[in-house]
């Protein structure tokens, strides 16, 4: 029964895009699929924002971010402008119902499709932890459609992706953009709490475990990128994944988010030393003792 009435929710949906021919440029052709691979804090949202802009790529970001409960969720959000209101809310029961029951049917359904004409390539991005934890199926549905290309975001020190993320959890806010200035007056300086540290970089270390072991069992087309390389060249990050992607080379002169982090940890953190020490004789000490390197690039 449950397989039924997931087909006639898909069936729905699917009447719901094609209202979009009415408003839009809607196109019917096979296209291109990638899906963004990643951890938190590695410049996935940069990348899948910058991917997104360019006219032969539509990428929905995070789609399995429930986000606000009290907002539409996001493929609701992004073409609930151009269908009828009742149409509106029939497609956001839609989206929340597929995602939660069948996500491979969300996939084919509702992420994989477009009302652009010009568009040759969609996607989307992925947290490992929502494979992990809610969406395990998404791993079998990967491997059934190994044509769907993986772009793997990582990045090197795991250090400075655990404490951008302890700061973010703690600050509310998850992405600076290049019109917002980083925070005037004195530093605050503040306790790290070192136990959150280390179980942050045991989660990292356990997701890029499953990363490796997931993409060694697929024989989906994947490239690798790191968010140092981000940070270094933006330029080159994204002509390799252009050329991954097969489509014209368009980078931009600003990125559209920027990174968050300006001081350093001696100055930020009252408990410097003790968090190093604490470290000491763990994988991640010689990351800690370089982490200030970040703010040179």
């Amino acid at each position: 029964m449950s397989g039924v009435f997931a087909n006639f929710m898909a069936q729905k949906a699917r009447r719901n895009y094609h209202e979009l021919r009415r408003f839009t440029e809607w196109s019917d052709r096979p296209l291109k699929r990638f899906v963004i691979l990643a951890t938190h804090r590695t410049g996935s949202s940069v990348t899948a924002m910058e991917l997104g802009s360019h006219p032969e790529i539509m990428c929905h970001g995070e789609v399995f971010n429930w986000g606000n409960k009290s907002q539409p969720p996001k493929l609701t959000s992004r073409i609930g402008q151009y269908i009828h209101p009742i149409r509106r809310k029939s497609f956001e029961i839609q989206e929340k119902y597929l995602k939660s029951r069948h996500p491979e049917l969300f996939m084919e359904e509702l992420v994989f499709r477009t009302y652009r004409k010009q568009v040759t390539q969609i996607g989307c991005k992925i947290l490992v932890v929502q494979m992990q934890r809610f969406f395990p199926k998404l791993a079998e549905y990967l491997k059934a459609h190994s044509e769907t290309r993986l772009i793997v975001v990582k990045r090197a020190n795991a250090v400075n992706q655990a404490l951008s993320y302890l700061e973010a959890q703690s600050s509310g806010r998850w992405s600076v953009t290049v019109n917002q200035g980083q925070p005037k007056g004195q530093l605050t300086q503040k306790e790290l709490n070192v136990s959150d540290l280390k179980r942050r970089l045991f989660l990292i270390e356990t997701q890029n475990q499953y990363i490796d072991e997931l993409t060694s069992r697929l024989t989906n087309p994947r490239v690798e990128v790191q968010y140092e390389q981000l940070l270094r060249d933006p330029k080159g990050y994204f002509e390799t994944l252009y050329r991954f992607l097969g489509v014209e080379t368009k980078v931009k002169q600003k990125l559209l988010l920027k990174k968050q982090r300006y001081w350093r940890l001696e100055d930020r953190y009252r408990n410097y030393e003790q968090a190093q020490t604490a470290l000491k004789d763990t994988p991640w000490f010689d990351m800690f003792l370089s982490s200030d390197q970040e703010l040179l690039s």
